[in-house]
C-alpha cells in the first residue's frame, strides 16, 4: 500500500510539474533549509463517501483536480500543495465517524478572504465561523479567518495574516 500512495504522490506531482517551494506560511521570509528539498506536499483526509467530498472540494471550493484513482483524488490548492481525497475503505486510516470532532484542520492563506467568504455563502457551505473582521474576542490572533465544515467532518479555515 506504502508503494501505491507513493507512486500516487509522484505521479501527481511530476504532473503538476512541482519544483522548490519558496513562499514561508507566514509573512517573514522562510529561513534557510538545513534537510534536503521538499518539492510540494499533500494532505490526505479519509471519506466514507469520497463522491460527496469530491463535489465539494471541486464545486464549493472550485479546486483543480490532477489525479484521480476513483479511490484516491488529488486537487491542487497552490503550485506545489494538494488536498488527496482518499476512500477510506482502500486507504490507510478509517474515516471519522459520523458528528464525532475530527482533529484535523485543512488551513489555506489568502489575501481575499472576503472574495472566499462571498464564495462559500453562495454555494451554501457549511459555516463553523463566518467572517468576522476586527472582532476581539478576548484572544489575540494574528489572523482573520472563516471556517466551514466539509462532508467527512473536517474543518477546512481559510484565512489572511493581520497587519500589524
Amino acid at each position: 500500500m506504502k508503494n501505491v500512495l507513493a507512486t500516487f504522490i509522484l505521479a501527481a506531482g511530476l504532473s503538476a510539474g512541482l519544483g522548490t517551494i519558496t513562499a514561508a506560511a507566514s509573512p517573514e521570509a522562510a529561513p534557510a533549509a538545513t534537510h534536503p528539498a521538499i518539492e510540494g506536499h499533500v494532505v490526505f483526509l479519509y471519506y466514507k463517501d469520497i463522491d460527496s467530498a469530491a463535489r465539494f472540494y471541486e464545486d464549493t471550493v472550485g479546486l483543480k483536480k490532477t489525479f484521480d484513482q476513483g479511490w484516491v483524488k488529488f486537487y491542487q490548492i497552490t503550485q506545489y500543495s494538494f488536498v488527496g481525497l482518499v476512500d477510506s475503505a482502500r486507504g490507510y486510516h478509517k474515516a471519522p465517524a459520523p458528528g464525532t470532532s475530527v482533529p484535523v484542520m485543512l488551513s489555506m492563506q489568502t489575501s481575499d478572504l472576503e472574495g472566499w467568504y462571498q464564495r462559500l455563502k453562495a454555494k451554501h457551505a457549511d459555516f463553523i465561523k463566518e467572517l468576522e473582521l476586527n472582532r476581539d474576542s478576548g484572544k489575540p490572533s494574528p489572523v482573520n479567518s472563516i471556517l466551514v465544515k466539509d462532508p467527512g467532518g473536517y474543518t477546512v479555515e481559510w484565512f489572511r495574516w493581520k497587519q500589524n
